[in-house]
């Protein structure tokens, strides 16, 4: 679901010291003109009340993680990361917060919470104010957390809470353990939130159900953490992202209780979780075991738009649910809730739709099987195709985003997939065809749409001649002048392949990768993939890969 663009209204009241902010009607974003001031390095004792921060809690470092919705058109999502890093502070509604913001860089700032302050109808209600460097002072008639945003990328802004916002618990994963977050909840019993935050994830929960469900389930909010972030990570890998190219902006799991007629949802910035739902988050058995819906919903935060065509947008974000489910030796839901059945019947039907199955599950066992067919870097090969597509050329009707959709697999697979699409009812039209075609890769004969979990089906064999025979191997890639950047030496009777890249930059030529090297086992595993870039600077590596007989090789190269 997504939001409806915001009527603007705007109130700045100015002072002589500083510039007060009121939040009004339907305001979203407001700009601040504030007097520039000289640093203040020390608070005033008198801020410590009770219950105010210590002043080493109200200074805050915040770094530049870029603009979310610049990385959402990026990475071709049609949702952003929360923009949020939280202070642990709560502003009263009405309340005075002023804000020293040092250096020349402008910073937005936010009271309140998406979805856990008011339902996804009522984003206005969620105040945001662009700060100047030097003394701001902000008020919001709602009141709520109040959370920092910056939008350069690279390097930090330092801000101070000067006064105002009282501390709220806050868990942070590597400062606090299980028990101060028991000790906040004790000293903070009627706390507007609590909020725990991971390397990757953020947290928003009411206090009730963090007693009931975090700590009356004996959930380690140190685990739980690191069990979220894993999650994250996986869901990084199948977007084809490595942690140097992630948006480290936090996913956002938000405790709704506005929405009844909900369970969980997500739209942009977050995740919400309607009342209890929130167990499900909160419990690290839940989320390990039975962890599907907030798998799911964070899988929406992923979606590429350019492929997500008709019907699909509760079908592609499950391909994040599968890889989080097997990472963690889960058994598939696709066979577990018997779908793999319900696909083979459809696929016995003689005119077949595949816009018109009604069972998001057996639509998903299309997307699956092409994972299970082509191995666990299909997916993030495929995120990388659509991201590097020039924007004029990505697809921008449904049926042009299905046409395009079955010929971006098939240069992914390095193999003409149209028999598995027509088996499935998606339909190429002639211009498809001829394209893949073009392409000029193996038609596919083995019947992968009869793949599962447990018994997936592997396309074709390579041919003969790609089988090595003998011992010992040895491959150089070479690159401008003879550069060798990489040598790569396998000996088959002790299963192993050593890989030495060279630190440099292979071809300046090339604004592209300009080499590769994959390593997959026979169940289609990946055991190494790394792709060469021409113009960049290469790290210098070295590492051993296991490798047996079976297992495939793939050595790329434009030169040859």
């Amino acid at each position: 679901m997504g939001n409806n663009s915001k009527h603007k209204t705007r109130k700045i009241l100015a002072a002589t010291a500083t510039v007060t902010m009121l939040a009004t009607g339907m305001i979203s974003s407001s700009d601040v003109f504030a007097e520039q001031k000289e640093q203040q390095k020390n608070l005033s004792t008198s801020l410590q009340s009770e219950k105010s921060v210590k002043s080493e809690n109200r200074i805050f470092i915040v770094p530049g993680k870029g603009d979310v919705e610049v990385l959402k058109q990026q990475e071709r999502k049609s949702m952003a990361f929360s923009p949020y890093e939280p202070t642990g502070l709560y502003a009263k509604p009405n309340e005075q917060i002023t804000i020293n913001v040092e250096g020349n860089q402008d910073i937005q700032v936010y009271i309140g919470t998406y979805s856990y302050d008011a339902s996804w109808r009522e984003d206005s209600k969620i105040k945001s104010f662009t700060l100047k460097p030097g003394v701001n002072t902000i008020q919001s008639p709602n009141g709520g957390l109040i959370y920092f945003y910056n939008k350069q990328q690279g390097g930090s802004i330092r801000t101070t809470i000067t006064t105002g916002g009282t501390t709220t618990p806050f868990f942070e994963l590597g400062k606090h353990t299980k028990q101060d977050l028991i000790n906040m909840l004790d000293q903070y019993p009627n706390a507007h939130a609590v909020e725990l935050k991971g390397e990757r994830v953020l947290i928003t929960a009411s206090p009730a159900r963090v007693k009931k469900y975090l700590l009356g389930s004996n959930t380690d909010p140190v685990q739980l953490l690191k069990k979220m972030d894993e999650a994250t990570r996986i869901q990084d890998k199948v977007a084809g992202l490595s942690e140097e190219q992630v948006d480290k902006h936090y996913v956002h799991y938000v405790e709704e209780n506005h929405s009844p007629d909900y369970y969980m949802y997500a739209t942009s910035y977050r995740t919400a979780y309607v009342g209890d739902a929130i167990q499900y988050v909160l419990d690290i058995n839940k989320f390990i075991t039975d962890g599907w819906g907030p798998w799911h919903e964070a899988g929406h935060l992923r979606q590429q738009s350019p492929w997500k065509f008709y019907n699909m947008t509760e079908v592609q974000n499950n391909i994040y649910s599968l890889s989080v489910e097997k990472a963690f030796n889960q058994p598939s839901n696709l066979e577990k809730s018997g779908i793999y059945p319900k696909a083979f019947q459809y696929l016995e039907q003689v005119n077949k739709n595949y816009d018109e199955i009604s069972d998001v599950f057996v639509k998903l066992v299309m997307l699956w099987q092409l994972q299970l067919a082509y191995g666990e870097d299909f997916y993030p090969k495929l995120h990388q195709l659509y991201r590097d597509m020039p924007s004029s050329e990505l697809p921008q009707t449904d049926e042009n985003k299905k046409q395009l959709f079955m010929i971006s697999a098939s240069k992914v697979a390095k193999q003409n997939l149209i028999p598995f699409f027509e088996k499935w009812g998606l339909r190429p039209n002639n211009d498809t065809i001829q394209k893949v075609a073009a392409l000029g890769y193996p038609i596919l004969t083995a019947e992968i749409w009869k793949g599962t979990d447990s018994n997936p089906i592997k396309p074709d064999m390579p041919n003969v001649n790609n089988i090595l025979e003998g011992n010992q191997f040895a491959w150089s890639l070479k690159g401008i002048s003879d550069f060798e950047f990489a040598k790569i030496n396998f000996n088959k009777s002790t299963e192993e392949m050593q890989i030495d890249l060279k630190a440099g930059v292979p071809h300046h030529y090339f604004n592209e990768t300009y080499a590769s090297i994959k390593v997959q086992n026979a169940s289609g595993k990946v055991m190494y993939n790394k792709d060469i870039y021409g113009n960049k600077q290469q790290n210098a590596e070295s590492q051993k890969v296991p490798v047996k007989v079976g297992d495939y090789i793939e050595l790329t190269h434009l030169e040859g």
